[in-house]
């Protein structure tokens, strides 16, 4: 085994998690930050699709005037229903972290992923249940929603894991 003065942080803490000295390295905080805008870039088309369908069937009995621009159009439908309106803001949010986890559960990693040379392990430095993915991708949903608090923590780790890795028991490690 190294001496403990030659592994980093980050390394150490999976080393005393998994109670063994792993062949990985944790991400590092710019790789998450570039997997995770790579994902959401690649899930906004998604997003604006699932906001077009719902808009559409949500709000099609409105009359309004077909010269209205996009704001105006907004403004009127959040001014006639706020719920609705934020409902469908809800529904949007929900559209990144269903592509993240179809794309984990199918493909074991999302785009972002495989662009960085990430992958999610264990304790166990194996690939995490479906239920473990399930709990880091709801519980990332959570963490946007107070705030990015989950994600603002990971500047602050040792092992930069956010709160939904430290519950889901995973890990994103890098394969470089």
């Amino acid at each position: 085994m190294k001496n403990m003065k030659d592994i980093n942080p980050a390394q150490i803490n999976l080393l005393l998690y998994t109670g063994k000295e792993a062949p990985v390295y944790l991400a590092s905080f710019g790789k998450r930050a570039g997997a995770g805008s790579l994902d959401l870039l690649f899930s906004l088309p998604l997003i604006f699709f699932f906001l077009i369908i719902y808009y559409r069937f949500t709000f099609h009995k409105l009359s309004l005037d077909t010269s209205l621009a996009w704001y105006d159009y907004l403004s009127t439908v959040f001014a006639t229903s706020p719920v609705k309106f934020f409902a469908g803001l809800l529904f949007s949010a929900l559209a990144p972290a269903f592509f993240r986890y179809l794309s984990v559960i199918a493909f074991g990693k999302t785009p972002g992923m495989f662009v960085f040379k990430l992958r999610y392990v264990n304790s166990k430095l194996a690939s995490p249940s479906n239920y473990s993915i399930f709990l880091r991708e709801f519980f990332s949903l959570f963490s946007v929603f107070i705030l990015a608090g989950g994600y603002i923590w990971a500047l602050f780790d040792d092992s930069f894991r956010t709160w939904h890795a430290k519950i889901s028991k995973t890990f994103l490690v890098s394969d470089t």
